[in-house]
């Protein structure tokens, strides 16, 4: 039984019952374990919370917020610590962002320019499905088959059900980011390609994506120090995102952060008296 049908709606009153007034109706309850959130318009990204733990057992434990209205279960085997009763904590979940730090569920502020060269500035925000799109920050490509290349990266999901490429890639503090993009003529001799360099436990150095014209696939070469350490030149489109996936991702996304703020009160010992003469 996953942890969301061990905590939900109708059976969470059994846990938290003595912790809330009596006269509560409304509260906002989410359980965290990185899995999506099904909001009204589809996946949401989990807030970062604040709270007091109320609750701690084998599986999990229950941050309250300091107004009572909002309720976190919180899966303790992906937490960074776990807490004790009445500790305040500071929980904070994965969210899929882009490459400048703005989580994908959130608004970003985009600056426009109008006809008269004055701007202003708006806040953009996609609701539902995968949030705002995250590209590469590359140059824009004038080969075919480097466009294709970089929209299959921008577009293509993970395996996990969650991320996309894109996320993972920002994951792993893929940076230095540079594309070969030749002339048709000069398409076997110089393969079109995105390099960049990622830090992760599994692969920390540069990433080499590439098109073979030859076999019509696409390639992965790794280097690290300035040593290769993988090359596959015949990953099918339907692979790559896959094989990527395996050959850099280290699952440390998937980990919750908790913060203890402050320490719960630990009750004070009775002073021993000297005994009457």
């Amino acid at each position: 039984m996953s942890l969301n049908e061990r905590y939900n709606r109708n059976n969470i009153f059994q846990h938290v019952a003595g912790h809330l007034p009596k006269n509560r109706r409304n509260f906002t309850f989410a359980v965290l374990d990185n899995m999506p959130l099904q909001g009204t318009f589809g996946k949401l990204d989990a807030r970062p919370c604040e709270g007091k733990v109320i609750v701690v057992n084998d599986d999990a434990f229950i941050v309250l917020s300091p107004d009572k209205k909002d309720i976190r279960v919180v899966d303790r085997r992906l937490a960074t610590c776990v807490p004790e009763i009445g500790d305040t904590v500071r929980v904070l979940p994965y969210r899929r962002c882009d490459f400048e730090g703005f989580c994908v569920s959130d608004s970003k502020p985009e600056i426009c320019t109008m006809d008269d060269g004055s701007t202003y500035t708006v806040n953009r925000m996609v609701l539902g499905g995968n949030g705002r799109d995250v590209k590469l920050p590359v140059p824009k490509a004038e080969c075919h088959e480097l466009k294709s290349l970089i929209e299959l990266m921008e577009t293509a999901p993970l395996p996990d059900g969650f991320r996309m490429l894109m996320h993972m890639l920002v994951d792993s503090k893929a940076r230095d980011f540079s594309i070969v993009d030749p002339k048709p003529k000069d398409i076997i001799k110089t393969p079109p390609a995105v390099l960049f360099t990622v830090e992760t436990s599994k692969h920390c150095g540069q990433v080499r994506v590439f098109y073979n014209r030859g076999l019509d696939s696409f390639g992965i070469e790794l280097l690290q120090d300035g040593l290769q350490t993988y090359f596959n030149d015949s990953v099918f489109f339907d692979e790559l995102t896959h094989r990527l996936y395996e050959l850099i991702d280290d699952g440390t996304w998937n980990r919750i952060d908790v913060e203890v703020i402050a320490a719960a009160k630990k009750p004070r010992k009775a002073k021993a008296l000297p005994l009457a003469a």
